[in-house]
């Protein structure tokens, strides 16, 4: 016989395709006399639709997502269908987390309540700003399966046969309550362990910085105080006599060479520091330099300096080895006349090393003799 919905479900919002569906299922149930559970199923589900009444319908049946394989609506439930009637409860979590949304599929078997529980499904992906466990997926699922033995009374509702919905829900919502606030903890405390850790490591850079500060002006005073002290023993060291050569000039570029007797480096310094006093000599384009000695301790000094013209230096060295010519040094200073020269360049060099040496008397009349008898008329400067 005809069904009045209007008298059966006043607490249902039927503006939706779901909850009209829902309507009709209820009126199903109260009309299915053969059914010893469909008048405990009807007055339950209409309860729960009054008790977790919302703006929205807070209970509609579940219709599963469309897909290429099902694109037609699910064939209509009814009291009689061995398929478990399928709903969706729209709620909110238990205080202090009320404002977070929860939504439950509740699965009720044919043989609910009187034979079979129900089942309670987490539908949510998350919950609040964490992405829901499978533990919490799998507590909710064992809420009717109760077991004492197995210790999880706690956490479950015990069935007895009767409706048992609301029971269920409330613990379900107080569960994810509880979930949500071990979470959000457990964010709070995570939030406050990275910002210790910022913290800490912005301490120890700051201390890394402090310590580089600290090196760096230690260095700084030990450079001070070196520079202090080489000073001073320059003061109390004279500069050794300079012999300077004739200028030899080729392409407008010229070089003179400068030779003097050292036997410490605080001579070599002096002889460096004489010359560039000059500011002709100062202003020159390179002033390549080698020197070597030996101490009274017989330690053996050595070293070049090509001042920018690169390998000169370590060719005025090798010419001071192969002319054996002890304790000297020798700087040939060049202004460059804006022609390039090429290899000829390292040739007038040694040739200006080599003049300054023979007119200081360091060369001997064998390695004059290499040099290709030049006459000794044209005296080089002495400093």
């Amino acid at each position: 016989m005809p069904v009045d919905l209007s008298d059966s479900f006043e607490s249902l919002d039927v503006g939706t395709d779901a909850a009209f569906d829902l309507a009709l299922v209820l009126s199903s149930l109260e009309a299915a006399q053969d059914e010893p559970n469909a008048q405990d199923v009807a007055d339950e589900l209409q309860s729960l639709a009054a008790i977790y009444d919302n703006p929205e319908p807070s209970l509609s049946l579940y219709r599963p997502p469309r897909t290429s394989r099902s694109a037609s609506p699910p064939p209509q439930w009814t009291p009689s269908s061995a398929d478990p009637l399928r709903l969706v409860l729209s709620t909110t979590l238990t205080p202090p987390h009320e404002s977070v949304p929860l939504h439950l599929l509740l699965s009720l078997p044919k043989g609910y309540p009187s034979a079979e529980p129900p089942l309670i499904q987490l539908q949510d992906r998350y919950l609040g700003a964490s992405a829901v466990s499978d533990d919490l997926f799998g507590e909710v699922l064992r809420v009717y399966m109760h077991d004492a033995e197995a210790g999880v009374t706690g956490s479950a509702v015990e069935w007895t046969g009767g409706v048992c919905l609301f029971e269920g829900i409330e613990l379900v919502r107080e569960m994810c309550s509880r979930w949500v606030g071990e979470h959000e903890d457990e964010l709070r405390r995570n939030e406050a362990a990275r910002k210790a850790a910022g913290e800490e490591q912005a301490r120890a850079k700051a201390e890394v910085a402090e310590e580089a500060e600290e090196g760096r002006r230690r260095d700084d005073a030990v450079r001070r105080r070196l520079q202090e002290e080489r000073q001073a023993r320059k003061a109390d060291v004279p500069c050794p006599p300079i012999v300077s050569s004739q200028p030899i000039v080729d392409r407008q570029s010229v070089f003179v060479g400068h030779v003097a007797k050292v036997n410490s480096l605080d001579e070599v310094d002096a002889v460096i520091d004489a010359l560039l006093s000059n500011n002709k000599i100062a202003r020159a384009t390179h002033n390549i330099s080698a020197y070597q000695f030996t101490t009274a301790s017989g330690t053996r000094h050595a070293d070049n300096d090509d001042d920018g013209e690169t390998a000169a230096g370590s060719r005025l060295a090798h010419l001071l080895t192969l002319l054996d010519v002890p304790n000297v040094m020798v700087v040939v200073t060049r202004w460059y006349g804006g022609i390039h020269l090429g290899p000829d360049r390292f040739k007038l060099i040694n040739q200006a090393a080599r003049d300054a040496l023979t007119d200081a008397g360091l060369l001997s009349d064998a390695d004059n003799a290499e040099k290709g008898g030049k006459k000794g008329g044209k005296g080089g400067k002495k400093r």
